[in-house]
């Protein structure tokens, strides 16, 4: 699998080279050009150099740092700059059958994961983690319901998520198999209470904002008017000192 990064310039890819998966990165050489289809000059480097399987890397939004899986289940996180690694995902939390068959997506601000993970439900019913890009903080099963749930979507510009869930679907209680449905999960209050609102609720809140911010800006620009006075008389009172100062200097001048 591969990744465009954030600026368009490079890709990240998996691929299979004398028996084992690796990651690298491509990347356009000329400044100048700013496309791939017409680039003259490009750049392959090898990201991830190790005797371990790593696949399905995807660049951070901010374009600073790559995740992907080790031996197909840690998920790792190497910064681009300093090209360490971290692991912020133990594999134990995770099992592959299949290569492609785990996922998690990074947050729009680059600092949380969201990632399959082994919890309530263990191997055959997953959960959703939450999990801190920088390792720094406890990883978090948001989901935790002993149902299968996975395919999480960070929504609302990272206040929620949409994920797929069959906690409430038709079963087969005889074989395997069930129906799933969707559900978002918010991270937000104020974003919570929006979805919550009526139409009715939400005109009359867009209506308020739009006010607020016709207030807002008819005050900023009383403030630069009264900015741009201040600032022409201060001008006008430093300029009217520094000339009589310059003038009182000048007649102080004893004559040759």
């Amino acid at each position: 699998s591969g990744a465009c990064s954030p600026d368009g310039r490079s890709l990240v890819y998996d691929s299979e080279r004398n028996g084992l998966w690796q990651i690298y990165t491509a990347a356009i050489k000329n400044k100048d050009e700013k496309l791939f289809t017409y680039a003259t000059d490009i750049v392959e480097e090898q990201l991830v150099n190790n005797n371990a399987v790593s696949m399905q890397p995807e660049y951070s939004p901010d374009g600073k740092s790559v995740a992907y899986f080790k031996n197909r289940a840690d998920l790792c996180v190497i910064d681009l700059k300093t090209k360490t690694e971290r692991v912020v995902l133990d594999g134990k939390y995770n099992f592959s059958y299949s290569d492609g068959d785990l996922w998690y997506t990074w947050s729009p601000d680059s600092r949380w994961l969201l990632c399959s993970y082994l919890g309530t439900g263990g191997w055959n019913s997953p959960d959703i983690a939450l999990v801190p890009a920088d390792g720094s903080q406890k990883v978090t099963n948001i989901t935790e319901s002993g149902y299968s749930e996975g395919n999480g979507k960070w929504v609302l510009g990272g206040k929620a998520m949409i994920f797929e869930s069959d906690r409430a679907g038709y079963r087969s209680h005889g074989s395997w198999g069930a129906e799933s449905d969707y559900y978002i999960m918010f991270f937000d209050q104020e974003a919570y209470e929006k979805f919550l609102m009526t139409k009715e609720e939400r005109e009359l809140l867009a209506e308020a904002e739009k006010l607020k911010k016709a207030e807002t800006e008819k005050a900023s620009g009383s403030k630069r008017k009264t900015l741009r006075r201040r600032t022409a008389s201060s001008l006008y009172s430093s300029t009217s000192t520094t000339a009589a100062t310059a003038w009182c200097v000048s007649l102080s001048t004893p004559h040759v």
